[in-house]
């Protein structure tokens, strides 16, 4: 039998049908991350051979999230490493460049932040500098909200998507003026940024803790 009678609302649908029933199926487990986790494992397996690994790659970032709400970071970095090897792609914490963007977007977004978690600090900077790296040589059209990326407000993240350059280097005991794109970030922060956050660019280029005001 197909997938599984436990979710047999998905069952006889085309394939982009089912990740959208699946992924809305995730997204209606509630609040309990360790839920998520078995119903994502459950999935896996129920439509590996209908959907494949790719078709049910989604699930890991509901893993991984729930995974890291429960504190987990070391699982969450172990499962991150299990999805690269079921999807073929490379290991990017052992990898040189050049990297591809889609590489660039998974070491910004999961690797830099889970390595971060578990407490590989020089990892994980080199892994959200490499991320990063393309707003600045051109290779991606620039973001309005990057600064989003390298600060906010939270003294200790405890979630990957607050995971920002600023926690790692003040976990390496480094100022973001080492950074070597920190004067270019500056000049790109848009006014009304700076204007909300009562800041002129003078005052945050020689002030880099100041960058979590940007988020106010």
């Amino acid at each position: 039998m197909q997938g599984s009678r436990r979710y047999a609302f998905a069952e006889g649908r085309g394939l982009h049908e089912q990740q959208i029933l699946l992924q809305r199926h995730l997204c209606s487990v509630g609040l309990d991350p360790a839920a998520v986790v078995v119903e994502c494992r459950r999935i896996r397996e129920s439509f590996r051979r209908q959907l494949g690994p790719e078709g049910t790659s989604f699930t890991f970032l509901f893993e991984l999230n729930a995974l890291v709400d429960q504190g987990l970071y070391e699982t969450a970095w172990r499962q991150l490493l299990r999805m690269d090897s079921s999807l073929n792609y490379r290991r990017l914490d052992k990898s040189r460049g050049p990297w591809s963007l889609d590489e660039t977007w998974r070491a910004l977004h999961l690797y830099g932040p889970l390595l971060y978690l578990v407490g590989r600090h020089a990892d994980a900077r080199r892994m959200m500098e490499c991320g990063l790296h393309p707003w600045f040589d051109g290779s991606r059209r620039r973001h309005r909200d990057l600064f989003l990326y390298i600060g906010n407000d939270d003294l200790l993240p405890t979630r990957r998507q607050r995971v920002t350059l600023s926690h790692i280097y003040l976990a390496l005991g480094k100022s973001l003026a080492s950074w070597e794109h920190w004067q270019a970030f500056v000049r790109l922060v848009p006014v009304e940024v700076m204007r909300r956050s009562s800041l002129s660019r003078r005052e945050l280029r020689e002030n880099p803790d100041r960058v979590a005001q940007l988020r106010n």
